[in-house]
């Protein structure tokens, strides 16, 4: 594991302190200069090929990890998506897949998936059933 510093990136005006997430050594970051226009979004590679944007974005009050996972050629399957998770985000941490609505879908890579993942109270139910499944 390697500790990463995030800023956090707010459209209120208000400052948040920065964030340190614990990565999974099996990702590198990317220090190229295309990079850099999509700041503070830092952006990761693992060795068969899935890349990983990561930022720390406020939303509603509160500080949300935005991991973006793409391959140049085809959309991460569930386990690859789970890996990056897991890789990047954490084992302990809970992350939502959005899907919004068709007018409010903004498309810049066609084989990108998200995931967020709330720095405090996410407010989400426990969505387990009867035997704790889900």
């Amino acid at each position: 594991m390697k500790l990463i510093h995030f800023k956090v990136k707010s459209n209120s005006g208000l400052t948040y302190p920065d964030q340190v997430l614990a990565i999974d050594s099996s990702w590198v970051q990317m220090k190229d200069e295309a990079t850099k226009k999509y700041w503070p979004i830092l952006w990761f590679y693992r060795a068969d090929g899935l890349r990983a944007g990561v930022s720390v974005e406020v939303h509603d009050g509160k500080p949300w990890i935005h991991l973006s996972c793409s391959y140049t050629d085809h959309i991460p399957s569930y386990e690859e998506l789970k890996s990056a998770k897991e890789g990047i985000i954490g084992r302990e941490r809970k992350a939502i897949m959005v899907l919004p609505k068709a007018e409010e879908n903004v498309d810049i890579h066609p084989h990108c998936l998200h995931l967020f993942c709330c720095l405090g109270d996410d407010g989400l139910p426990d969505f387990r059933g009867e035997g704790g499944t889900l």
